[in-house]
């Protein structure tokens, strides 16, 4: 966060004034206008809110539309029932922010954090909007819904989308470690969460992103993604029946390798009954399991 654009809602009487008003009107549920920030010239066409501290505060049923929150401190606030229209938040902290059912539509969001963020909670959508170079570390989804999204080389890795649906987005850049499911695991979830979108991933580019240690499962629908155009995947329907078969022709691999080749069938195994879809990354299954194994299982997996 500038220390430059926080300090001037700090800068004389007025400021903190105006600040305190904002605040207030966002706890409350309002619509804000030029009328209520101090800096009255506009930002390339947006209002300009930019470096405003909004952390730690519960904000509910506001409609935010043409406003540059650039710079701001979002961190820990839980924002509820609000609409984002046309917004841009750029280097904004979203360190532990709770989302929940709240509408984003054509935000950019660059270089943002959401470290240890709560997203999707109670079904927020996220329509026409940009994630570039943001980093998610640690955070948590529900069952938010994307349509029409990317995600530019963000820092992708650990996370479990859980009930979260995508539907024409883009995704560019290293993904790793990161489960993509049809609906939610376990049907308590249903009920405690409420019920997700089914996740059909539909039309969803991967075509500039790398794979890595990617988990499908809970049928999730990979019939219309698109695939990396570099790199060594496969793209496997029937996965059930294609696991079924090639279980049958580690017999001739030696010990060790054998021992590799039925761990990779008992792991899959936990989520095959399932999913009729899955990714396989042929620089996975080798650091996993071994260069020999790994031909096997891609080289059977390509011709059943």
């Amino acid at each position: 966060m500038s220390t430059i654009l926080f300090k001037r809602w700090e800068a004389d009487k007025d400021s903190v004034t105006c600040h305190e008003k904002i605040v207030k009107k966002l706890q409350s549920g309002s619509i804000l206008s030029e009328t209520e920030t101090p800096f009255k010239v506009l930002v390339n066409g947006y209002l300009d809110f930019r470096g405003i501290h909004i952390g730690g505060l519960v904000i509910k049923k506001n409609k935010l539309k043409n406003i540059d929150f650039s710079e701001s401190y979002f961190a820990g606030a839980w924002i509820e029932k609000t609409e984002f229209i046309d917004c841009i938040f750029d280097k904004t902290d979203f360190t532990n922010f709770s989302d929940h059912g709240n509408i984003f539509k054509g935000v950019l969001f660059e270089r943002c954090k959401f470290t240890k963020a709560a997203m999707g909670y109670n079904g927020s959508k996220y329509e026409n909007c940009i994630f570039r170079n943001c980093d998610f570390t640690r955070s948590v989804h529900t069952r938010t819904e994307y349509n029409n999204c990317e995600f530019i080389n963000c820092k992708l890795k650990g996370i479990d989308f859980s009930g979260s649906s995508f539907e024409d987005c883009v995704f560019e850049g290293k993904i790793e470690d990161v489960w993509f499911r049809g609906g939610f695991p376990l049907q308590s979830d249903d009920s405690y969460f409420g019920k997700p979108r089914p996740n059909k991933m539909k039309n969803v580019s991967f075509e500039h992103a790398e794979l890595i240690d990617l988990a499908i499962s809970d049928n999730c629908d990979l019939s219309t993604i698109k695939m990396p155009l570099e790199g060594n995947y496969l793209l496997l329907d029937d996965w059930r029946e294609r696991l079924s078969k090639l279980e049958k022709n580690g017999k001739e691999l030696l010990q060790n390798d054998r021992k590799e080749f039925e761990l990779f069938i008992t792991v899959r195994k936990v989520h095959a009954a399932k999913q009729d879809w899955m990714i396989l990354n042929r620089d996975d299954l080798e650091r996993e399991h071994g260069l020999t194994v790994a031909l096997v299982i891609f080289n059977e997996l390509s011709h059943n």
